[in-house]
C-alpha cells in the first residue's frame, strides 16, 4: 500500500493512457479549498481547445484502493466519472451572467475565522462570528444545486454595492429555499424511521430550508423567529449546529445556558464535519426587542 500523495501521483501519471481517445492538453493535480478551509485533492483533465474542466476528487477513490481495488481499475472509474462530468458541463451554464446577477444571487452563512482567506476576495457581511457570503444560482432542481461564489471582481463589474447585493440576495434566498421548521424529535423519527424512536423533545425545533442545503441562513430572517416565538410565547436560544440548520431551544425549558454551550462545542468537535462547521457560539433571540445576541 502507498500513501495518499503517491496514490494521487500514480493516478495522474496513468490517466493519459486511460483517456487516449481524447485530445488531452493537460492533466494536473489540484488542491481545492472548500468551506472552512477544508482541502480536497482533485485531478483536473483539460482537453485542447476547451476552457473549462471538471475536477474529480480522489479521497473516495483512495479509500477504495485501501480496500483492495487496483489503481488501474480506479483510473478507469475516474475516466468514467470524467466523461459523465464533461457531458453534464456541456448542458450547464456555469459562469456568472452579471446582467441578471440581482435575480440569481442568494445568501450563504459561513464561519468567518475558518474562511478568512476566502473572505479577503469576496464581498461579505460580518454577522457576529459568522460571515454572510453571496452565491450566483446556476441550477436548482431535483438533482441538486449548482452555484458560483461571487467575488470582488464580479461585484465591481456588476456596479452593485454590497448593501444592494445583500438586499437582493435576502429577498431571493427565502423564495428559492423556503424555510422548514419542525420539532426535532418528530423530524428525526420521520427522517430515520428504521432507527429506535427518539425521545420526545417538545422544547427543541430544527430550522432549515426545504432543501437542507445551507439552511442556517434562515436564522437571518427575524420575521421567522418572531412568528415562532409569538406562537410559543417565549424567547429561544439559537444553536448553530451546522451550516445546514439551526436548532431553536425554548429559553425557559430548564436547559442551562452553559450546558447548551458546552453541548454545542462537544457536538461540533466530535460529530459535525469540518466542512459543515458554522459556529461554537450560542445565540439568543429576544422577541420583545426583536434582536439576536450572544447568549
Amino acid at each position: 500500500m502507498i500513501n495518499f500523495e503517491l496514490f494521487c501521483d500514480e493516478v495522474e501519471n496513468m490517466m493519459a493512457g486511460v483517456l487516449c481517445d481524447y485530445d488531452v492538453e493537460s492533466i494536473r493535480l489540484e488542491k481545492v479549498t472548500h468551506n472552512n478551509n477544508t482541502e480536497h485533492m482533485g485531478i483536473v483533465i483539460l482537453l485542447k481547445g476547451e476552457k473549462l474542466a471538471p475536477t474529480i476528487y480522489l479521497e473516495g477513490y483512495y479509500n477504495e484502493y485501501l480496500e483492495g481495488k487496483s489503481i488501474s481499475d480506479i483510473c478507469c472509474d475516474v475516466a468514467d466519472r470524467y466523461r459523465r462530468a464533461r457531458e453534464k458541463m456541456k448542458h450547464e451554464k456555469i459562469e456568472i451572467d452579471l446582467a441578471d446577477l440581482k435575480e440569481h444571487v442568494f445568501l450563504r452563512l459561513v464561519n468567518s475565522e475558518k474562511n478568512q482567506d476566502m473572505l479577503v476576495n469576496v464581498p461579505h457581511v460580518i454577522f457576529y462570528d459568522m460571515a454572510i457570503t453571496f452565491r450566483y444560482l446556476v441550477k436548482l432542481d431535483e438533482s441538486g444545486i449548482a452555484s458560483v461564489l461571487i467575488d470582488n471582481d464580479n461585484l465591481k463589474e456588476s456596479g452593485m454595492t454590497v448593501e444592494e447585493l445583500y438586499g437582493a440576495a435576502k429577498e431571493n434566498t427565502i423564495k428559492l429555499f423556503p424555510p422548514f421548521l419542525m420539532r426535532l424529535d418528530n423530524f428525526l423519527n420521520s427522517r430515520y424511521p428504521q432507527n429506535e424512536k427518539y425521545p420526545k423533545e417538545p422544547e427543541i425545533y430544527i430550522l432549515s430550508n426545504q432543501q437542507f442545503i445551507y439552511g442556517a441562513t434562515m436564522m437571518l430572517y427575524k420575521d421567522i423567529l418572531m412568528d415562532f416565538c409569538d406562537s410559543i410565547h417565549k424567547d429561544v436560544y439559537l444553536i448553530p449546529s451546522s451550516v445546514n440548520e439551526v436548532l431553536l431551544c425554548f429559553a425557559d425549558c430548564g436547559g442551562d445556558k452553559d450546558m447548551l454551550q458546552k453541548t454545542l462545542r462537544e457536538v461540533n468537535g466530535s460529530v459535525v464535519s469540518d466542512m459543515d462547521f458554522l459556529s461554537d457560539t450560542l445565540y439568543y433571540y429576544d422577541k420583545e426587542k426583536d434582536e439576536i445576541r450572544i447568549a
